[in-house]
């Protein structure tokens, strides 16, 4: 392992996202592609970087998982991407899976709004959710945008070797005439799901997310 220099990252390489996680942090930069830093904080007079994954795009909110698996919420290419990352072996941090949703410009609050990130951390299994703005198609072409609620679920989270990132369904009220609200929220409680879209509510359940209840 090397040592941290000064300033991490290669020469005009931004910083996208940090977190710390007890003696390990991970650091996201981006230029062309996205290198996740794994810095091992074990020696805290002598921090060192352990490892690095290069991969297209870039992660804006990292979130620990458990001690050896980290969620990258980020984008690649202009599409959403969410990405599933093993640091079992710091030396060696390797992508489980990555979902990359629709086109150009689709995004998520949870972006930059850590509010909008709504998880349900479980022993085997973790849920999570989160609003995006999905643009289908392309313009002149085809195109639309969805606004709705994606479900995920990170599976086999004891085995990091063998976890994975799976699509569980999306919460997609009735279009509504303003394509980007002002305020978009998920709560899961259990198997019920809440997804609150300005001023109305909608409930489910995480089985079934097409068939809603509301709005109240």
């Amino acid at each position: 392992m090397t040592p941290v220099p000064r300033r991490s990252g290669k020469d005009g390489e931004s910083l996208y996202g940090v977190r710390f996680d007890g003696d390990r942090a991970y650091v996201s930069t981006f230029r062309r592609i996205d290198p996740l830093y794994v810095i091992d904080l074990s020696s805290p007079t002598d921090p060192r970087i352990a490892g690095k994954l290069e991969m297209p795009g870039f992660s804006e909110f990292l979130h620990p998982v458990s001690d050896d698996l980290l969620l990258g919420l980020g984008v690649e290419a202009g599409h959403f991407k969410l990405e599933l990352f093993d640091t079992s072996v710091l030396e060696h941090p390797q992508s489980r899976g990555a979902i990359t949703l629709g086109g150009v410009q689709s995004y998520s609050p949870a972006l930059y709004d850590r509010h909008a990130f709504a998880n349900l951390p479980g022993v085997a299994a973790d849920r999570f959710a989160l609003p995006a703005t999905i643009v289908t198609g392309q313009p002149g072409v085809g195109w639309g945008i969805d606004v709705g609620l994606h479900q995920y679920e990170i599976l086999g989270k004891q085995t990091p070797a063998s976890a994975s990132l799976v699509d569980s369904g999306t919460v997609t009220p009735p279009a509504r005439d303003v394509t980007t609200p002002d305020f978009h929220r998920a709560f899961i409680d259990g198997n019920t799901v809440y997804y609150v879209r300005d001023g109305e509510v909608w409930g489910t359940f995480w089985s079934t997310p097409s068939q809603l209840n509301g709005p109240f």
